[in-house]
Parts: C-alpha cells; structure tokens; sequence
C-alpha cells in the first residue's frame, strides 16, 4: 500500500534551510530530502492562522474563500479506505483535526521547559517525532500520517553547545534563555541581541533538521520505503530583526513570515531534484498531497492545483496564470505578490477591496522589487504609481476569483510585474 509521510513545521522559515539559501542554519536532512524531491521556492501562506492554514492544507480551499462542498482530504482518504493519521505536540492543532474529520488523532504532550536543554534528546522538539518514528517503525503503519510540530513556537531550548556552533569567534555567547523572544528593534537595541538570536534560532532549526533525519531514518529501513512519499511544510518563519522586530507578537505582512519551506518527494524518490519558481500558496499543496495520496478528484474544482503537474518554465511570463498571483488578507493589512513585485497595503477589514484604486493616494503601501530586495528593505511605491494602481486592479480580480471558485478566470498579468530583469 502506498504511503505519504507529511509533515508541517511552524515557524521554520525559509531564511534558516540551506535548500534555499541559508548560510544561518544547519539542515543536512531537509538538503538531503531536497536534493532527490522538489523544492518550490516561491511557496507563501494564505493566512497567518493556524487553523485556517491547516484547512486549507487540508480543503484545498483558499484561507479567504467561505465554505465550499470540496471533499476534505479525511474524507477523500475514508472513501479510499486509507488508513490516515494525525500526530502533533499542539493541542489546537488536534483540536482542529478531530473537528476536520480526521479518526485517528495522537496529542504528544511535550516536556515543560524551564531552563536550556542539557542534551539535544531533552529537547521539547524531540517528543513528537521520537513517538511518530516509532509509529513508522511498525510495519503496519500505512496509508497518510501527517505530523504536525509547533517547531518554533515551542521554546528555544537548544543546549548552549549547540547555540555555540553558530557563532562566529569573536561573536559574544549567544543568549541562555528560553524564549521564545519577543520584542522590537529600536536604535537602543544591542546589535549582538539580534544577533545572538538568530544563532539560538539557527539551534533550534538544526534540532528540528536531527528530527527529521531520525524519522527519514526509520522510515528507510521499512520494507516498503520506496513506496513512500514524503513532504515538509515550514508553515511561515519568525522574523530575525527584520522590519524592526525579533519574534512574533506584531501582525505584519513580509517575506520572512509569509514564504514557506515546501519540499515534495516523491515515491519512488527522484535520482535527481529539481526546483520549481512559479508562485503558489498552501491550497496548491493541498491538491499536491492529494495526488501524492492518488486521491484527487478528477473533476475537482477547488481552488488548489497540484505541483506535480507543472510545465516548467523558469521565465514568469510563461507560467501558468494561476500562478501568477498570491494574496494574504489580515484585519489590518492586505499583501499581493506578482512574479516582480511584492505590495503591502494597510487596509482596514471593514474597507472592500474596489475602494483600493479609489484611495491609493491617501492610503499606505509599500512596494518592493523582487525578487532583487529579498529582505524587502527598498519602499518605492512613490516612485512607481502605476505598479501599484495595477496590482491593486489584479488584487480586485483576484479577490472577486476566489469568491466565484474559478481560478482559471484570473487576467492575464501585463509584462511589466512578470519582467525580473530590470
């Protein structure tokens, strides 16, 4: 029987995994897994809640769409008599899957943290995947297990050694606390903090990456390994002195909280990885694990497209349209990502979206290029009026999309938000 192993991790951003490009962390397993799978570089959420992002890992349904009559993915996997489980150290997230359907939920309650680890194994990362690789260490375990971590959200405990290994020699020790931190970057803050922050998350990722490495480990040596698929979700990262802020505890709307770790392998594993840059959001991982699962509705018409079925083009202009756009809605704030750009308007939740065009002038945006200003540093939304009003006019039509379900209706974007070379 075929098997997929999926696993979501919160807050393991894509700045602190070498597959993307890190020189912070240490992930020698998520490089492993990502060198015989796909890694999707340009995957974002689609809401800053947890709830709305597992269902919509789960629904294929947009986090801003209401309520459709799509099959959940429990309920795809009960009609195909597919044994499914769900294990997690976050108790809303077993909540939310015994709401969602979901018969076999395992809550790992992990060890109360007080002070620093003395051994990477007393870490509070490691209850929930030395109980899930046990699972998978029996060779009657078959069918969906997903495995949810809360990951840095959980405290950052790493062992002072560990958090030392991230250090430069002339850099101060990193902080002893637990954390995890919360708190703004004003010119009276110390350098080193932030610093020495981003080491014990660097720590904690790598501990995270050990993790992984065990339970890969397990499931290599079951005799139907190669039958089994297997994908990491970073759900969003925490941001690391960008934009003024270590930690979470401030809602706002930037790359380093918004891009997702997303790496598939596939069954049988690729001798070769690739990389996919076409924009996608996590209902397009929905429809990928359904397929992965051979579970998908042949005539679905959710919002999610599967990744798997992607003609490659590295050139923007030559993606698929659905592809184009990703959007992100908060009570304060709404984000649209082009192919060349990334804008960030502050609007109120009560404020409908046609009333953009009509209130560019009074109401704050930030542009930024991409994908030159990766860490989106460079406002220039005064500098380019007509980027904005047209990317307002594709967030009007995006949104008017997902309200009718038809994702295939979206425009087509004008050259200039596709054009990465300037």
């Amino acid at each position: 029987m075929r098997g997929v192993l999926f696993i979501t991790i919160e807050g393991l951003g894509t700045g602190l995994v070498g597959a993307y490009g890190s020189q912070l962390g240490a992930t020698p397993a998520l490089d492993a897994l990502a060198a015989h799978g796909i890694v999707f570089d340009q995957c974002f959420l689609d809401s800053q809640n947890l709830s709305q992002q597992l269902t919509s890992l789960a629904t294929g349904r947009h986090a801003l769409q209401t309520a459709s009559q799509e099959l959940s993915l429990w309920q795809l996997l009960a009609q195909a008599q597919l044994p499914a489980r769900f294990l997690t150290d976050s108790l809303a997230a077993a909540q939310w899957a015994a709401d969602a359907g979901c018969e076999q939920v395992t809550f790992v309650q992990p060890p109360e943290v007080e002070q620093v680890a003395a051994s990477t194994h007393e870490s509070a990362v490691v209850a929930l995947f030395a109980n899930a690789a046990e699972e998978l260490g029996d060779a009657a375990v078959a069918g969906f297990v997903w495995l949810h971590s809360s990951g840095l959200q959980l405290p950052w405990d790493a062992p002072l050694a560990l958090r030392a290994q991230f250090t430069d020699p002339e850099d101060p020790p990193p902080p002893p606390e637990v954390g995890p931190p919360q708190f703004e970057v004003t010119p009276d803050t110390d350098p080193d903090a932030i610093v020495g922050w981003g080491q014990v998350a660097a720590a904690q990722v790598s501990m995270l990456d050990d993790c992984l490495a065990m339970l890969l480990a397990m499931l290599a040596g079951r005799p139907d390994a190669d039958a089994w698929a297997c994908s990491v979700v970073g759900l969003g990262g925490v941001p690391l002195g960008e934009h003024q802020r270590v930690g979470w505890g401030k809602p706002q709307l930037h790359g380093e909280e918004l891009h997702c770790v997303a790496i598939v392998r596939p069954a049988p594993a690729a001798p070769i990885g690739w990389r996919r840059a076409e924009l996608c959001q996590l209902p397009d991982l929905a429809a990928t694990i359904r397929e992965c699962c051979n579970v998908a509705e042949p005539a679905s018409t959710g919002w999610g497209r599967s990744l798997l079925t992607w003609i490659p083009s590295d050139i923007p202009a030559r993606w698929q349209k659905e592809h184009h756009l990703a959007i992100v809605r908060t009570e304060q704030q709404l984000w649209l990502r082009a192919p060349a750009w990334s804008v960030v308007w502050d609007i109120d939740i009560a404020t409908e979206l046609h009333a953009l065009t009509a209130d560019n002038e009074s109401r704050q945006v930030k542009l930024y290029v991409k994908p030159d200003d990766r860490w989106e540093v460079s406002e220039i939304a005064d500098r380019c009026p007509q980027v904005v009003e047209a990317l307002s006019q594709h967030a009007i039509s995006l949104r008017a999309c997902l309200d009718a379900n038809t994702r295939e209706q979206l425009p087509e974007l004008e050259e200039s938000l596709c054009e990465l070379l300037r």
